[in-house]
């Protein structure tokens, strides 16, 4: 289960993988329209959610092949429902470890690395490219979290992304509106949840 911001270990409060993807389906109850969806999962533990919907897609359980030929037929399996369903994730960091946040930068160190990654990196043409922002944003945030973290837990951002479309385009104007502090500040301190 993914959870809310509100639950606590006493009181669990959270939202499925399969009822997340209901909701974001055209015949769900948001009645969605969009052919493109993307999830943003800035959140520990939130690769995850990107096992989820690898389950959710795949229906190998032949005991007799090895782990190996499972993985990649699982793939293939997401590749198409991917495909299929116009869905783009991009988890924060692994199913097993958290994500962090830096009052250096000011915020989660993914959603800094994204915004970074639009205010200062060249796009062909100047189209904000989904598996290109994805890819280099993953990069900064393992880079950033390697500076910042002395217990060298380096956060793996994770993305998932099939098809390459552009979802937008960068303007100087877009560039210049993005305010971001410094990653050369020197760390305060380093927030885990």
């Amino acid at each position: 289960e993914l959870l809310c911001s509100e639950s606590t270990r006493e009181e669990y409060d959270g939202i499925s993988t399969k009822e997340l993807f209901d909701y974001l389906r055209p015949d769900g109850p948001n009645k969605m329209k969009a052919t493109k969806r993307i999830l943003i999962l800035d959140a520990c533990y939130s690769g995850k959610f990107i096992q989820e919907f690898i389950a959710l897609g795949s229906n190998v359980n032949d005991k007799n092949l090895n782990s190996e030929i499972k993985i990649s037929k699982q793939i293939s399996q997401l590749q198409d429902l991917s495909a299929e369903a116009g869905v783009f994730i991009l988890a924060a960091s692994e199913h097993n470890q958290s994500a962090y946040e830096s009052t250096a930068v000011q915020q989660s160190l993914l959603t800094y690395s994204l915004l970074k990654t639009i205010k200062e990196e060249k796009f062909s043409d100047n189209k904000l490219n989904i598996n290109q922002w994805f890819h280099k944003t993953v990069t900064k945030v393992k880079n950033i979290s390697k500076r910042f973290n002395e217990e060298n837990d380096v956060q793996n951002a994770y993305p998932y992304v099939v098809n390459d479309i552009d979802i937008g385009r960068i303007t100087n104007k877009v560039r210049e509106s993005i305010n971001i502090s410094s990653d050369n500040k020197p760390i305060i301190d380093f927030i885990t949840f």
